[in-house]
């Protein structure tokens, strides 16, 4: 399915796991504007469907590269290339993927307890 073949990345670090889930927490209101989470406030957009976000947190940061290699597969290796280029970036411990293009401009994420910067969209070749 060519859906899955774009994917917007973003890589930083959460305070603890308590703090990500609390950040990727999916609230649905009467308010069709309302951003269903705070990761969706951040992107200015009310909403995005979960069935294609991909997280992953970890206790132990990583890296950029290394956590990123970690979960390449997730993104069928749509940034391998870009990857490959990388150094030694981080540390990291906290990944998010979103799949078919479901935020209209992406942007970094800066709140208490998250930072993540989105790395960009990248195409499967």
């Amino acid at each position: 399915m060519d859906f899955f073949k774009i994917v917007d990345v973003w890589a930083g670090r959460a305070d603890s796991e308590d703090r990500w889930l609390d950040y990727l927490r999916e609230t649905i209101t009467d308010d069709d504007e309302d951003p269903i989470s705070e990761f969706a406030a951040d992107q200015r957009e009310p909403f995005y469907d979960h069935d294609f976000l991909y997280t992953e947190f970890s206790a132990r940061p990583a890296n950029l590269r290394e956590r990123l290699r970690a979960v390449s597969s997730a993104a069928t290796g749509a940034f391998d290339g870009w990857l490959a280029s990388r150094d030694g970036d981080g540390p990291v411990n906290a990944v998010l993927m979103l799949f078919g293009e479901e935020v209209e401009s992406p942007r970094d994420c800066d709140r208490p307890g998250i930072r993540l910067t989105y790395l960009g969209r990248f195409a499967a070749e």
